[in-house]
C-alpha cells in the first residue's frame, strides 16, 4: 500500500480494532496502523469522526463505531463492525481507559466500578468477543494500554492504579491460556504521555516532564510504534510480557518527588 509517497507494508491486509481511538494514544495508534497498512476499526465512546477523517484523508482504510464497550452489547457491536465491514480481525488493541486523582476516602463506590468497567472489563469483553475471528487469523495478537501505575502504586490514584494491575495480570493470564492457539497477548505501559487526558490533569505539563530522566513527556506517537512492534511478526517469540515506554521513570531513583507539584 503506497500512503503519502511511502510504501509499508508491515500490516498490509491486515485488519486492526482500536478502543479509546478518538484521540490521544489510541488516535495516534489508530494512524499509524493505518499508515502501515492496516484497515483500522476506530472504537471509542466520544466521536470518532476526527480519527477516521485523518486516516482516510491520508490514503489509509477506516470506519469508526461509537459504543460503550464496557457493556457486551457495545463490544459485540465493535467486533462485528470490522467483521461486517473489512471480513475479518486479526489484530485487537484495548486501548480504552479513564483516569482522575482521588484519595481513597474520597473515591466513591460508583468511581472505583467505572474505573474497573472502563479500564478492565471493556478489555475481557472485547477480547471474549473478538476470539472466534482471531482464531482464523495467521497471525492474531490482543494487546492492551496499562500504565506504570499498574507497575507500582502513585499516591492519589489508588482506583487507577488497581485497575492498571488488574489489566497486567488479566493480560499474562490470557497469554498463557491462549499460547496453544498461537494467539499472542501482550501489555504497553505508557508513562507520562501528552494527551488530553494528562492535559487535563492539576499538575502543569512540564511538572510531569521534569520528573522524567529524558526531562520531556513521551508522545503518542511513541506508544503507538510500541504496539506495531509488538502486534507485528518482529515480536512473533514475544506473548505475556510488559512494555514500559515512560521517559525512564521506573528505572531508577528518580522518583523521589513524583509528580508533586511542588518538585
Amino acid at each position: 500500500m503506497k500512503i503519502n509517497g511511502d510504501i509499508v507494508d508491515r500490516f498490509n491486509n491486515q485488519v486492526v480494532v482500536i478502543t479509546g481511538a478518538a484521540s490521544g494514544i489510541g488516535a495516534a495508534t489508530a494512524a499509524l496502523f493505518a499508515r502501515e497498512g492496516a484497515s483500522v476499526v476506530v472504537a471509542d465512546i466520544a466521536s470518532t469522526a476526527s480519527t477516521v477523517q485523518a486516516i482516510k484523508d491520508a490514503g489509509g482504510a477506516a470506519i469508526g463505531i461509537e459504543a460503550d464497550i464496557a457493556t457486551s452489547a457495545g463490544a459485540q457491536a465493535t467486533v462485528r463492525c470490522a467483521i461486517e465491514r473489512f471480513g475479518r480481525l486479526d489484530i485487537l488493541i484495548n486501548n480504552a481507559g479513564i483516569g482522575t486523582a482521588a484519595m481513597t476516602e474520597a473515591t466513591t463506590e460508583e468511581a472505583w466500578d467505572k474505573y474497573f468497567d472502563v479500564n478492565v472489563k471493556s478489555g475481557f469483553l472485547c477480547t471474549k468477543f473478538a476470539l472466534p475471528h482471531l482464531r482464523e487469523a495467521e497471525r492474531p495478537v490482543v494487546l492492551f494500554t496499562s500504565s506504570i501505575a499498574g507497575l507500582e502504586g502513585v499516591t492519589g490514584l489508588m482506583a487507577y492504579c488497581a485497575s492498571k494491575a488488574a489489566v497486567i495480570n488479566m493480560a499474562r493470564s490470557m497469554a498463557l491460556e491462549f499460547a496453544g492457539e498461537g494467539i499472542r497477548v501482550n501489555v504497553v505501559c505508557p508513562g507520562a504521555t501528552e494527551t488530553p487526558m494528562l492535559r487535563g490533569a492539576a499538575i502543569p505539563l512540564d511538572v510531569f516532564a521534569n520528573q522524567l530522566p529524558l526531562r520531556r513527556l513521551v508522545q503518542p506517537e511513541e506508544i503507538a510504534q510500541g504496539f506495531a512492534y509488538l502486534a507485528s511478526s518482529a515480536a512473533g517469540s514475544i506473548t505475556g510480557q510488559v512494555l514500559t515506554i515512560d521517559g525512564g521513570f521506573t528505572a531508577g531513583d528518580f522518583k523521589s518527588g513524583a509528580f508533586s507539584d511542588k518538585a
